[in-house]
């Protein structure tokens, strides 16, 4: 809402924005906090509450049915990748390390973000593990990192949606035995990227039972792309010096796509789904939409939500400024892309949510960012009233 905690200091007693906050929390505070007592809270809160906050909103879009386009089948989609917010020269809570080519000791703060995905671009994020050493060691003999991260954040959310189906679209770091056994366990389906060189012998496997199926290819030309798929199922494999080995089925396309340019580009993957042909080219497309993860935290960094700032370095000051920009990112993503501003808009421009037909956000304010201006100089200039705010409203994703 304000650039610095100065200036928050200097609005914070506006009654106009005070009695705005108090209507949309229903709460009847007397008076807004300091800066220093904002800093104070988020300092010591515990950064799972707002982890339940984004699980409730998938729990309560989902029983409204609105979420089908995050969907392949019966799974819903979710990417899953590691980012780092904050780095610094001296010791932060919370941090890894390590050492720069200068000789100098880096510090940073991580998480593991868990995203759902649609083919349309759409984003929600929906729980986070942070990747952390434990406090107080003097050194950090085992230091934390995003696959240990990801084995605690997978037991995590099959405990808070025992029963949901997921398939998680992951990168080549977790192409590993274990993952592969914890997710089978679980229940779920996987797509993973299959780099030939971090596991080559089981990519000599691959090759050959691939170029023997020769019946299993499909040629698939477009608009803008022109490549060729081959794969082949029940690939056995058990990776040297492991206790269990695991079964998957390989994929791999060559051709020319979209983004390449027209220079040949190559795709491969593995995963628990059995391919065929009626399926194939719908697979691969739907672990190409992974990188949608990686769009995501370019989109917090550099769009006004600051995902690399912090609001203090004690504590979980900064772990809790970090959940509080994957609220606000899925509260724009439900603001810009279903029909909720839309029927907003109508109301403001017609008094009524039906007529008005073609006002969209873009028509009105062009941009998120205009719009949060907007909105936050309506809450320092008058007091919202609920009753005018059209009631009941369905939220529909727009996947055009």
């Amino acid at each position: 809402m304000t650039d610095s905690c100065r200036l928050w200091d200097d609005a914070k007693g506006s009654e106009n924005l005070r009695g705005a906050i108090n209507t949309l929390s229903e709460c009847e505070f007397p008076y807004l906090p300091y800066s220093d007592t904002l800093k104070y809270l988020a300092e010591r809160l515990d950064p799972e509450h707002l982890n339940e906050v984004m699980c409730k909103s998938f729990v309560c879009t989902r029983k409204a049915k609105r979420l089908s386009s995050f969907k392949y089948g019966s799974c819903f989609l979710i990417a899953i990748d590691g980012v780092e917010f904050n780095k610094s020269l001296h010791p932060i809570p919370h941090c890894c390390h390590r050492k720069l080519g200068n000789g100098k000791m880096e510090y940073f703060q991580a998480a593991l973000v868990v995203t759902l995905i649609s083919p349309s671009g759409l984003r929600l994020p929906l729980m986070v593990e942070f990747i952390k050493n434990n406090e107080g060691a003097k050194e950090y003999d085992k230091q934390d990192c995003e696959y240990k991260a990801f084995l605690r954040l997978a037991a995590k959310l099959k405990k808070r949606f025992p029963l949901q189906d997921f398939c998680l679209l992951l990168d080549g770091l977790y192409f590993k035995a274990e993952v592969i056994s914890l997710i089978e366990k679980f229940l779920w389906k996987y797509i993973i990227t299959w780099k030939y060189n971090a596991v080559k012998r089981f990519t000599q496997i691959a090759k050959t039972r691939i170029g023997r199926a020769w019946r299993n290819s499909l040629e698939v030309v477009e608009e803008y792309e022109h490549y060729k798929c081959r794969w082949t199922n029940a690939i056995q494999y058990t990776p040297a010096g492991a206790e269990h080995g695991y079964e998957v089925n390989a994929v791999i396309a060559e051709g020319v796509f979209e983004w390449s340019k027209g220079e040949k580009s190559m795709f491969s993957y593995v995963t628990n789904f059995k391919l065929k042909k009626e399926n194939v080219k719908e697979i691969i497309s739907t672990d190409r939409d992974r990188w949608q993860v990686e769009t995501n935290f370019n989109v917090q960094k550099n769009s006004g939500l600051a995902l690399e700032s912090t609001l203090g370095a004690c504590g979980n000051a900064a772990l809790t400024y970090f959940m509080v920009v994957q609220l606000a990112a899925l509260i724009r993503t439900l603001m810009t892309s279903t029909n909720y501003f839309e029927k907003l808009a109508m109301m403001e421009s017609t008094g009524s949510t039906l007529g008005a037909k073609g006002v969209t956000f873009a028509d009105c304010y062009r941009s998120a960012k205009a719009f949060m201006i907007h909105f936050r100089d309506a809450l320092f200039n008058k007091i919202i009233n609920p009753d005018k705010l059209p009631a009941g409203l369905h939220v529909v994703f727009n996947s055009a």
